[in-house]
Protein backbone atom coordinates (compact mmCIF):
# COMPACT_ATOMS: atom_id res chain seq x y z
CA UNK A 1 0.00 0.00 0.00
CA UNK A 2 3.11 2.35 0.87
CA UNK A 3 3.81 1.93 -2.90
CA UNK A 4 1.06 3.33 -3.80
CA UNK A 5 0.94 6.06 -1.91
CA UNK A 6 4.10 6.90 -2.55
CA UNK A 7 3.37 6.87 -6.23
CA UNK A 8 0.39 9.15 -6.18
CA UNK A 9 2.37 11.54 -4.08
CA UNK A 10 4.97 11.95 -6.58
CA UNK A 11 2.29 12.09 -9.74
CA UNK A 12 1.12 15.20 -7.32
CA UNK A 13 4.22 16.48 -7.51
CA UNK A 14 5.07 15.86 -11.07
CA UNK A 15 1.71 18.34 -12.00
CA UNK A 16 3.26 20.99 -9.42
CA UNK A 17 0.84 20.75 -6.45
CA UNK A 18 1.82 21.14 -3.42
CA UNK A 19 2.07 17.90 -0.99
CA UNK A 20 1.61 18.12 2.83
CA UNK A 21 1.68 14.37 4.19
CA UNK A 22 1.37 14.51 7.76
CA UNK A 23 1.32 12.70 11.05
CA UNK A 24 0.12 15.41 13.12
CA UNK A 25 -3.45 15.65 12.48
CA UNK A 26 -5.73 13.11 15.03
CA UNK A 27 -7.45 9.69 13.08
CA UNK A 28 -10.33 12.01 12.50
CA UNK A 29 -9.00 14.78 11.09
CA UNK A 30 -10.39 14.99 6.99
CA UNK A 31 -7.58 15.22 3.91
CA UNK A 32 -8.47 18.84 1.97
CA UNK A 33 -7.51 20.42 -1.07
CA UNK A 34 -6.81 23.69 -1.37
CA UNK A 35 -7.13 25.17 -4.38
CA UNK A 36 -5.82 28.39 -3.78
CA UNK A 37 -2.50 26.96 -3.49
CA UNK A 38 -2.90 24.36 -5.75
CA UNK A 39 -1.88 21.90 -2.60
CA UNK A 40 -3.22 18.68 -0.63
CA UNK A 41 -3.40 17.87 3.15
CA UNK A 42 -2.80 14.65 3.55
CA UNK A 43 -3.74 12.54 6.90
CA UNK A 44 -1.35 10.14 7.02
CA UNK A 45 -2.73 8.87 10.52
CA UNK A 46 -6.49 8.81 8.88
CA UNK A 47 -8.39 5.96 10.99
CA UNK A 48 -8.55 3.71 7.92
CA UNK A 49 -4.99 3.53 6.32
CA UNK A 50 -6.68 1.80 3.46
CA UNK A 51 -8.21 4.46 1.91
CA UNK A 52 -5.78 6.90 2.03
CA UNK A 53 -4.77 6.15 -1.84
CA UNK A 54 -8.33 6.85 -2.50
CA UNK A 55 -8.24 10.31 -0.45
CA UNK A 56 -4.93 10.83 -2.17
CA UNK A 57 -6.23 10.46 -5.73
CA UNK A 58 -9.44 12.12 -4.46
CA UNK A 59 -7.47 15.43 -3.40
CA UNK A 60 -5.69 15.45 -6.55
CA UNK A 61 -8.86 15.08 -8.57
CA UNK A 62 -10.60 18.05 -7.19
CA UNK A 63 -7.20 20.14 -8.16
CA UNK A 64 -7.21 19.16 -11.03
CA UNK A 65 -11.18 19.76 -11.80
CA UNK A 66 -11.57 22.77 -9.94
CA UNK A 67 -10.40 26.46 -10.00
CA UNK A 68 -8.68 28.67 -7.64
CA UNK A 69 -12.20 30.46 -7.16
CA UNK A 70 -13.51 27.20 -5.55
CA UNK A 71 -11.64 27.76 -2.44
CA UNK A 72 -10.57 25.69 -0.46
CA UNK A 73 -12.41 22.04 -1.07
CA UNK A 74 -13.46 19.65 2.05
CA UNK A 75 -15.76 17.50 3.83
CA UNK A 76 -16.99 20.48 5.75
CA UNK A 77 -17.45 22.45 2.47
CA UNK A 78 -20.40 22.86 1.06
CA UNK A 79 -19.36 21.77 -2.42
CA UNK A 80 -21.61 20.98 -5.76
CA UNK A 81 -22.40 16.94 -5.86
CA UNK A 82 -20.96 17.12 -8.88
CA UNK A 83 -17.18 18.18 -7.87
CA UNK A 84 -17.58 15.40 -5.21
CA UNK A 85 -18.84 12.68 -8.05
CA UNK A 86 -15.93 13.91 -10.36
CA UNK A 87 -13.45 13.25 -7.89
CA UNK A 88 -14.42 10.27 -6.98
CA UNK A 89 -14.63 9.03 -10.33
CA UNK A 90 -10.94 10.15 -11.38
CA UNK A 91 -9.73 9.05 -8.20
CA UNK A 92 -10.51 5.37 -8.60
CA UNK A 93 -9.64 6.01 -12.35
CA UNK A 94 -6.00 6.70 -10.62
CA UNK A 95 -6.54 3.45 -8.72
CA UNK A 96 -7.35 1.00 -11.24
CA UNK A 97 -3.45 0.67 -12.77
CA UNK A 98 -2.18 0.04 -9.47
CA UNK A 99 -4.86 -2.85 -8.69
CA UNK A 100 -4.67 -4.77 -12.46
CA UNK A 101 -0.81 -4.35 -13.09
CA UNK A 102 -0.44 -8.32 -11.82
CA UNK A 103 -3.76 -9.43 -12.85
CA UNK A 104 -4.99 -11.18 -15.87
CA UNK A 105 -8.60 -10.08 -17.09
CA UNK A 106 -10.45 -12.82 -15.72
CA UNK A 107 -8.93 -11.89 -12.33
CA UNK A 108 -9.96 -8.74 -11.92
CA UNK A 109 -13.12 -8.37 -9.46
CA UNK A 110 -14.71 -5.06 -8.20
CA UNK A 111 -15.34 -6.30 -4.48
CA UNK A 112 -11.12 -7.31 -4.70
CA UNK A 113 -10.87 -3.81 -6.06
CA UNK A 114 -13.19 -2.28 -3.52
CA UNK A 115 -12.08 -3.93 -0.28
CA UNK A 116 -8.52 -3.08 -1.33
CA UNK A 117 -8.79 0.49 -0.85
CA UNK A 118 -11.67 0.13 1.42
CA UNK A 119 -14.15 2.33 -0.85
CA UNK A 120 -17.70 2.58 0.01
CA UNK A 121 -20.43 0.89 -1.71
CA UNK A 122 -21.74 3.90 -3.17
CA UNK A 123 -18.89 3.80 -5.71
CA UNK A 124 -19.46 0.51 -6.96
CA UNK A 125 -21.01 1.48 -10.04
CA UNK A 126 -17.72 3.94 -10.91
CA UNK A 127 -15.55 0.79 -9.80
CA UNK A 128 -17.28 -1.65 -11.74
CA UNK A 129 -17.14 0.68 -15.06
CA UNK A 130 -13.71 2.18 -14.68
CA UNK A 131 -12.41 -1.59 -13.69
CA UNK A 132 -14.69 -2.63 -17.63
CA UNK A 133 -13.12 0.55 -19.67
CA UNK A 134 -9.49 -0.38 -18.13
CA UNK A 135 -9.44 -4.45 -19.22
CA UNK A 136 -11.31 -3.79 -22.30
Amino acid sequence: MQEIINSLLTYAEKLNLGVIYTTALTKKTQSFADTQSQSIVINSNWYRPSQLPFIIAHEISHLLQCSSGDAQLSATTLLNERYEKEANHQAIHLLVPFYVIDKEKEQVNVYEFMKLFDLPTYLEDICHTELHQYIN
